[in-house]
């Protein structure tokens, strides 16, 4: 039977793994869609990648290379129709929702965080 940090240490080498894979799957992703012209953002490239739009929100240097990919999003183009309460409630939805996408970021961090503080702390327990 395997011990605690080893334990600790193959499912942390798991989810770099699995990290990884995704990375890639955006990258193809991406790819992909800017290759056939088809609407680059987040939605559209979690979507075809697979992957959840918090996975892509949770990485700074993909989330980048969408939104430079990305001329003007769409949900920011207003038709002439659209009054004045519309454009108000879209701005606040799209506010809403990048606001979501941080915090979920954040607290995939800080449970990160707390895994590595975890595992220092199994560390110093079997060394004592």
């Amino acid at each position: 039977m395997l011990a605690k940090e080893d334990r600790l240490a193959n499912l942390q080498a798991a989810n770099a793994k699995k990290t990884e894979a995704a990375r890639g799957a955006v990258l193809r992703a991406f790819d992909h869609l800017v290759a056939t012209a088809a609407a680059v953002n987040i939605n559209a490239v979690a979507a075809e990648a697979g992957v959840s739009r918090g996975f892509i929100y949770s990485q700074p240097e993909l989330r980048a290379k969408i939104a430079d990919a990305s001329k003007l999003p769409t949900s920011k183009v207003r038709s002439s129709s659209s009054t004045p309460n519309e454009a108000s409630l879209t701005s606040r939805l799209e506010t809403a929702l990048d606001t979501i996408g941080d915090l979920k970021s954040e607290n995939r961090e800080l449970k990160q965080r707390i895994e590595n503080l975890t595992a220092q702390l199994l560390d110093q327990e079997l060394a004592i």
